[in-house]
Order: structure tokens, then sequence, then C-alpha cells
């Protein structure tokens, strides 16, 4: 997995790794429904979220999804990591105001 501009370029069959980490409570990321692929496993324990997905097995396949981060005051930070098992991780640090974040996978 790699990113490439604002898409994330991935192989056949990847196991993608999404993983939310908040700073303090309480945790208010929500994910969207997931277009494309089915959630394989879905985590929260706490501050963290943890959810992965199989890319498709056809190139040109897409996986869609959003991430809608919400804050209680100007302390609040997370910090979302995307992995791949091929390889490749991108952290993103989130900060205030709350933002809707578009998650794009293309399969290469």
């Amino acid at each position: 997995m790699r990113q490439q501009g604002p898409d994330y370029m991935v192989d056949k069959s990847e196991i993608i790794t999404i993983k939310v980490e908040k700073n303090q409570d309480p945790y208010l990321a929500s994910f969207s429904r997931i277009d494309g692929a089915a959630w394989l496993s879905t985590e929260q324990n706490g501050l963290i979220e943890v959810r992965k997905f199989q890319a498709p097995n056809v190139s040109g396949a897409t996986v869609d999804f959003v991430i809608t981060f919400d804050f209680q005051d100007p302390a609040d930070h997370y910090d979302e990591t995307v992995s791949g098992n091929q390889g490749g991780q991108v952290v993103v640090p989130i900060d205030p105001p709350a933002l809707a974040l578009k998650h794009h996978f293309i399969v290469g």
C-alpha cells in the first residue's frame, strides 16, 4: 500500500488496517458505510478503533469510506494510521476543527 496524492494504491487482495487513536476522552470518530469491500473486523477499545478490510482481487476496483472526527475542546487530537499487509504505512494527524476525511483506495 502506498499513498498517491489523496488516494491509496493497494495490491489485489491486500489487507488494509485503519487505526484511529484519540488523545483524550471521549472518542468521537465515526466511520461511514464502506463501498467496494466489507469490514473484516472492527474493534474499539477506549480511545482506539481498528478496522480491517480486504481489497478486491480486481485491478482498477475501488474502496471508499469517510471517517468523521469530532472534538470536545481545542486540546483534542486524533492520529490515523493506514497500513497494508504488503507493506507501507501512512500516519495522518487530525486536529480541530471537526472534519470528515474521505478515503479512496485503488487496486493496482
